[in-house]
C-alpha cells in the first residue's frame, strides 16, 4: 500500500502502460523516465534516493539561480519520479507527486528555522503566488499545511518564469484510487478525490484559469486495472 509503491510498482512492472497514461493527461509525443539515485549507505532499495529541488539538473548557472531562489539546506523538494517529455516539438521536464490517501494531501507546514532560509521561502512563495493568480491570498496559508503543494509549484515557478530562458516544465500529481492503507481514506473515485483537493486550491486561491496553471495536471490511477485481456490500460 501506499503511493511510493504503487508508483515504483507502475514504473517497474508497467512502465509503457503507465507512460501511455500520463500521456494522455498531459499530451506529448514521447516520455521517458529517469533513473532514481542509488544509496551508498548499503541500505534496502526503499533507501535509494528521490531527486531534491532541482538537483537533476546538471547547468550550474540553473542550479546557482535556484539556491539563490530557494533554500540549498533543510528539506527542498522530493520528487516521487522525474521524466522527460516531448511537448509540441521540445522537450520538458516532467516534474511528479503521487498521493494514495487524502492525509498525504496535508502536512505540519514550512518546517524551516534558519532566517535566511525562511525569507528566501517567503519570497519565493510571493511570488509564486501572484503567478497563480493568488496574489491576495496570505502567504500564511502557503506556509501552513498544504505548503508541499505550495513548493511544488514554486519549483515550476522557477523553471517556467523566475529563471530565463525558461525551462519548459510540467507538475503532474498522480492520485491513485483504491489504496487499502490501514485507517486512512482511501479514495476510490475521482469524484472522492475531489473534495480534498478543491480545498486545497481554495485555501492557496489558485486561479485554475492563469496561464501557468495549464502546467498543472491531475491523473487518477486505479491500483488494481480490471484486466480481461492484454493491456489493463487498452481502451
Amino acid at each position: 500500500y501506499g503511493s511510493e509503491w504503487h508508483l515504483l510498482r507502475f514504473l517497474g512492472y508497467h512502465r509503457d502502460a503507465f507512460s501511455r497514461q500520463v500521456r494522455a493527461e498531459i499530451g506529448g509525443e514521447e516520455l521517458s523516465w529517469l533513473d532514481f539515485k542509488f544509496s551508498h549507505k548499503n541500505k534496502a532499495c526503499g533507501r535509494d534516493t528521490e531527486y531534491n529541488g532541482l538537483d537533476f539538473i546538471t547547468d550550474p548557472d540553473v542550479l546557482r539561480n535556484w539556491y539563490a531562489f530557494w533554500p540549498k539546506s533543510g528539506r527542498a523538494q522530493n520528487w516521487d519520479a522525474v521524466g522527460k517529455i516531448k511537448h509540441g516539438g521540445g522537450e520538458e521536464w516532467l516534474l511528479v507527486e503521487a498521493k494514495a490517501h487524502t492525509r498525504e494531501i496535508k502536512g505540519n507546514g514550512c518546517g524551516a528555522t534558519s532566517a535566511r532560509s525562511i525569507e528566501k521561502i517567503e519570497k519565493a512563495l510571493a511570488e509564486t503566488k501572484a503567478a497563480f493568480g493568488a496574489g491576495s491570498t496570505p502567504l500564511e496559508n502557503w506556509l501552513g499545511p498544504y505548503y508541499q503543494y505550495a513548493n511544488r509549484l514554486a519549483a515550476l515557478y522557477f523553471l517556467m518564469e523566475a529563471y530565463q530562458p525558461a525551462l519548459p516544465a510540467r507538475l503532474l500529481f498522480i492520485y491513485f484510487l483504491g489504496d487499502k492503507h490501514k485507517n486512512q481514506e482511501c479514495p476510490r473515485t475521482k469524484d472522492e478525490w475531489q473534495p480534498s483537493i478543491e480545498e486545497m486550491e481554495s485555501e492557496l486561491g489558485i486561479d485554475r484559469g492563469c496561464p501557468l496553471y495549464t502546467r498543472v495536471h491531475h491523473l487518477f490511477l486505479t491500483v488494481t486495472p480490471i484486466v480481461k485481456l492484454g493491456d489493463p490500460f487498452k481502451q
